[in-house]
């Protein structure tokens, strides 16, 4: 059966570093991943990509935060099919229900009363201090943090967001009929 990954990946460099807003022209330090099919959580350096292609060449949807602006531009150099698989950007999902933008970190503690473990910079400076362990630590509870606030999207057919005058529901849908190669849709029954 074909899975449903749920993926971040963090950069070696800034966009400071590269001069300006080019996700493509960033390095990957590590992708974390969760697979449906496996409920497992992974991560991959880059030398070990060899690792991570076979769960997307299984995927029939990747999920992410952005994903769709800075993920899969950074990952599409390496892997040509990745624009072959469906992808759900929870973040392009909420700006249009909401009209507006949020931080992940936002939205999960509205949504689910979690915070992210620190940020990209920080993620940053654990590779450049090699904290490989640290950064993997912080990657997978992103990719956590990603896929409850998807699941509980798709459950509920809503998300939380603060506002001015408090916790404000925005209607969402996660849902996608998914195609795989023999054309016949694909049951999201996770």
């Amino acid at each position: 059966m074909k899975d449903i990954i749920v993926f971040d990946i963090e950069t070696k460099e800034t966009f400071d570093d590269v001069g300006g807003y080019f996700p493509q022209k960033l390095t990957p330090s590590l992708v974390g991943i969760y697979s449906f099919n496996h409920d497992q959580l992974l991560s991959f350096t880059e030398d070990e990509f060899g690792q991570l292609w076979p769960y997307f060449d299984n995927a029939a949807l990747l999920v992410g935060f952005n994903s769709d602006h800075f993920d899969i531009p950074i990952l599409s150099k390496y892997y040509l099919p990745l624009a072959n698989i469906q992808s759900l950007d929870l973040l392009t999902e909420f700006k249009n229900s909401a009209g507006h933008r949020i931080k992940l970190d936002s939205l999960a503690e509205a949504t689910l009363n979690q915070r992210k473990t620190a940020d990209g910079l920080e993620a940053i400076k654990m590779w450049q201090e090699g904290r490989l362990d640290d950064l993997r630590a912080y990657c997978l509870a992103d990719v956590a943090i990603t896929r409850d606030i998807y699941n509980f999207g798709r459950e509920n057919r809503y998300v939380v967001a603060t506002s001015f005058s408090g916790p404000k529901q925005v209607p969402i849908n996660f849902e996608r009929e998914l195609v795989v190669e023999d054309a016949r849709p694909l049951s999201l029954g996770i």
